[in-house]
């Protein structure tokens, strides 16, 4: 869940996807339908900046969507949704410091409503409305700083990181996505793996080491509290222990690229209240049903993997699965798979458009009280183009079709557009 960005750069995630989270890149001049950023250069100030080690990045997203069919009877049938993130980072090196240090800022704010209630699904039908993910605040305007991390390079293929860390961008996956992206899947269901809720935060204090020992491999081993605190005081919510464990490699099969990583987590020490209130699976409903409360270990397990067939990340298209199981209880999600397709430059004359078609499957926890809630599996699947208008704009159609897990909801059919912009 940690690898190194080009050029040595640290970066949450075991790969940085072309097209994954709008505003990764640095390439500031062109004109305006071919630089990477809205605003470009800025008179060459953001070149100077960069070449002294700050960079500056903010995205703007945009959302529209709507359930057209099925749902539940909670809230609109469409939400508009603005989301904004601002990530700054300094090498230490090029700012003539040190060596081998990264420092990683991230504010994000969250504005308007989305129709994740009105839909009626276990798994949120859109992505941007969980960041930042400020518990209990589900369909309100939020903001956060969710990120505020130091690694330290000891050696190249060695470093420790530490401070305030986030995890929407970990589990990445080039052709599937991550939480964070925004010109992938849009449903939860396809870019994170929800067997980790009760015991992996969003947000939260924590820290640990990195080991690259080869281009192809990275291992991690991660400590941080079980609490999230996301739009909180992080120093006076930590409670818990998790640990976490990865290892992630790339390969050529027949001469495409691939890859996987396979994870590991163990929670201990957290008096665990109101899972049904965390945003990742959406469970509001049952709050006055009761809470889960336990003092109980979790652990969870969950694998992540991708096969081009033609072409590679830049241009072409593969396969994508994610497969997890949890102790399910108190994890509500005892098991999630999800197998798809995807890639770039579907059509002739659009190589940078993303498009994907996948399918996800999901059981919730049979035992103590979410055993006694009547839930059931769930199983939906998601389409979508992303449109690339310029190198700064994309504009993402998507459609999903959702048989729900809660009772007396059935089936739901959600439509929507996203548009994001780096400015």
């Amino acid at each position: 869940m940690v690898a190194a960005m080009a050029g040595g750069e640290p970066a949450v995630g075991p790969r940085v996807e072309a097209g994954g989270e709008v505003g990764g890149g640095t390439g500031y001049g062109g004109s305006l339908m071919e630089r990477e950023k809205l605003l470009g250069s800025m008179w060459g100030r953001r070149d100077w900046m960069a070449e002294h080690g700050v960079t500056v990045e903010r995205t703007g997203v945009y959302t529209l969507q709507g359930v057209v069919s099925g749902g539940s009877a909670a809230g609109h049938d469409w939400g508009n949704l603005y989301t904004g993130n601002v990530v700054t980072r300094l090498d230490t090196e090029k700012a003539d410091l040190w060596r081998g240090g990264f420092l990683t800022m991230r504010m994000q704010m969250r504005q308007g409503d989305a129709v994740i209630l009105r839909a009626g699904t276990v798994s949120p039908v859109n992505n941007a409305a969980l960041l930042p993910l400020n518990e209990g605040q589900l369909g309100d305007n939020a903001w956060a700083l969710p990120e505020l991390t130091f690694t330290q390079y000891l050696h190249p293929k060695f470093a420790v990181m530490g401070g305030l860390i986030n995890t929407a961008g970990w589990d990445a996956n080039p052709i599937g996505g991550s939480l964070q992206s925004t010109s992938h899947f849009m449903n939860t269901g396809f870019v994170m793996s929800p067997v980790i809720v009760g015991q992996l935060p969003q947000t939260a204090l924590g820290g640990g080491v990195i080991w690259k020992p080869t281009e192809k491999v990275t291992a991690n081993l991660m400590a941080m509290g079980t609490e999230e605190t996301a739009g909180t005081n992080p120093f006076t919510h930590y409670e818990g222990t998790t640990f976490l464990g990865e290892v992630d490699w790339e390969y050529e099969l027949g001469g495409k690229p691939g890859g996987m990583g396979l994870s590991g987590a163990y929670s201990v020490g957290q008096e665990r209240l109101g899972i049904t209130r965390d945003p990742r699976v959406v469970l509001e409903e049952f709050d006055e049903t009761g809470e889960v409360e336990t003092k109980e270990d979790a652990w969870s397990v969950f694998w992540n993997g991708f096969q081009y067939v033609s072409g590679n990340e830049e241009r072409g298209w593969g396969f994508f699965a994610r497969l997890g199981f949890s102790d399910a209880d108190p994890s509500p999600v005892s098991m999630h798979g999800s197998v798809g397709i995807g890639g770039t430059g579907l059509l002739p004359g659009r190589h940078r458009d993303r498009w994907g078609v996948g399918v996800y499957h999901q059981e919730l926890s049979g035992h103590g009280l979410l055993g006694q809630l009547g839930l059931g599996n769930e199983t939906g699947g998601e389409v979508f183009y992303s449109v690339s208008i310029a190198r700064w704009m994309r504009l993402t159609l998507d459609a999903q079709y959702i048989d729900s897990a809660l009772p007396k909801v059935g089936h739901a059919m959600v439509v929507g557009t996203r548009l994001a912009v780096d400015f």
